[in-house]
């Protein structure tokens, strides 16, 4: 949304809890520019027409929550790009500061986590 918001050259400053960054300063300069988010971190969730899941993503960690199990997984992209070595239980303190960082985030944008008939 920034990158259209941008491109349309609309006036505006967009809500500060957008999880996006404007690509136009990449077009503008050749694919040399830089993406600047809002956050450090880039929040992934899906809560319609199934289970609610969430990831979050700050550098090489991913972190991965089913919410209705309440599971966690944390996996380190540099070395596990296909996600087969869930670090959360050796990592507990880097599982639980992307957690709190994933749940702040969701509820302040006010996402469904729990569905009523699950």
């Amino acid at each position: 949304m920034p990158t259209f918001a941008d491109l349309a050259g609309y006036p505006h400053k967009l809500p500060s809890n957008i999880d996006a960054g404007s690509l136009d300063s990449v077009f503008a300069n050749g694919k040399t520019g830089k993406v600047v988010r809002p956050n450090p971190f880039l929040v992934f969730h899906q809560a319609v027409d199934r289970s609610a899941a969430s990831a979050i993503r700050i550098g090489d960690f991913r972190l991965v929550k089913t919410w209705k199990s309440d599971k966690l997984e944390l996996f380190d992209l540099s070395k596990d790009i296909s996600e087969a070595n869930d670090l959360s239980r050796r990592m507990s303190s880097k599982t639980q500061e992307l957690h709190r960082k994933l749940t702040d985030y969701l509820a302040e944008v006010g996402a469904e986590t729990r569905r009523t008939e699950d």
